[in-house]
């Protein structure tokens, strides 16, 4: 009995030691990873909050997953605070104890990026919380490594970063009847058609062939007229007739995506691939195109349109 009454103050006395000897007075905690992703492509998904309910670990288990625009992992709450584009500061917190980290995305090479999250925070003299505060500060770098993971998976698939999934491919369609028009305010699709019209009934009276679907190419020129251009693939060569003239297009890359939707989504999407162009520091010989599959002049529903979005690179 006394050997225990003599040994609990020993082992406190160790224990105070121990605190102070293996447990610095600050604790930094960091955890890095590398992404098979563009630096801007990893950024703008990460800085942009409401992204992060796509990439989010256990969105489908839990819950509270978000909870007064803050997302929940583990009983810790992480809200971001923008600071620089490629520097951010995400407020952690649980309970009333609040942790300030800085998650830094950084250049690796052309198509990668890493992620750098770190925290710090001074420990207590009182030994038995700075015990406290060194097992919370494992707590929290298993859950940064956790969520890091989470974010690495999600951003190492294209379909994930540009809202679509983009393939790129070779041109075959390099033999194109084209006509452009320019309007005040959006074209209709009434007069788009009837452009579509045209170019069917040229190649019809010239025994030539449609070999894809029709393409379309929509610019603002300023603040009240758009220029349109459609074209159809065909199979010969052809003389410029009027307002109708003869395209070659190079046989060379091009990318492609499919989406489903109307104007809007097209525009959204056609954006997200000259993210992708910019991103992977491609440049454009070209001008991009919709090929619409979907007859939009017989199906009313904006939502059943089909459209391939095409974007010549080298």
């Amino acid at each position: 009995m006394k050997k225990i009454v003599i040994g609990l103050p020993v082992l406190f006395v160790v224990l105070i030691v121990c605190s102070y000897f293996f447990i610095p007075g600050r604790l930094t905690i960091s955890e890095t990873i590398t992404l098979n992703c563009t630096l801007n492509g990893a950024t703008r998904i990460i800085s942009n909050e409401h992204t992060w309910s796509r990439w989010w670990p256990n969105q489908n288990e839990n819950k509270a997953a978000v909870k007064d625009s803050s997302f929940i992992y583990k009983e810790y709450s992480y809200k971001l605070n923008r600071e620089t584009p490629n520097v951010l500061q995400i407020i952690l917190q649980k309970k009333k104890v609040k942790f300030n980290s800085i998650l830094n995305i950084f250049l690796l090479g052309k198509d990668s990026s890493g992620i750098k999250w770190e925290t710090s925070f001074e420990t207590s003299m009182n030994p038995a919380k700075r015990i406290q505060q060194y097992l919370q500060a494992k707590e929290i770098k298993n859950n940064m490594a956790e969520i890091l993971d989470t974010l690495k998976l999600f951003l190492g698939k294209a379909e994930n970063v540009y809202s679509m999934k983009i393939d790129q491919a070779k041109v075959t369609d390099t033999l194109l009847v084209s006509t452009k028009k320019i309007s005040t305010g959006y074209p209709a699709i009434k007069e788009i058609y009837a452009m579509i019209d045209e170019l069917e009934a040229f190649l019809k009276s010239n025994g030539g062939k449609e070999t894809n679907y029709p393409m379309l190419n929509i610019v603002k020129t300023d603040s009240t007229h758009f220029r349109t251009m459609v074209a159809i693939p065909t199979d010969k060569i052809f003389n410029d007739n009027g307002n109708i003239t003869f395209k070659r297009m190079v046989p060379g890359n091009i990318l492609v995506g499919e989406i489903t939707g109307g104007t809007a989504t097209a525009d959204k999407a056609f954006a997200e691939l000259t993210n992708y162009v910019n991103d992977h520091q491609m440049a454009s010989p070209a001008i991009p195109f919709q090929m619409l599959v979907t007859d939009r002049s017989a199906e009313s529903d904006t939502s059943k349109w089909v459209t391939k979005l095409y974007y010549p690179v080298y």
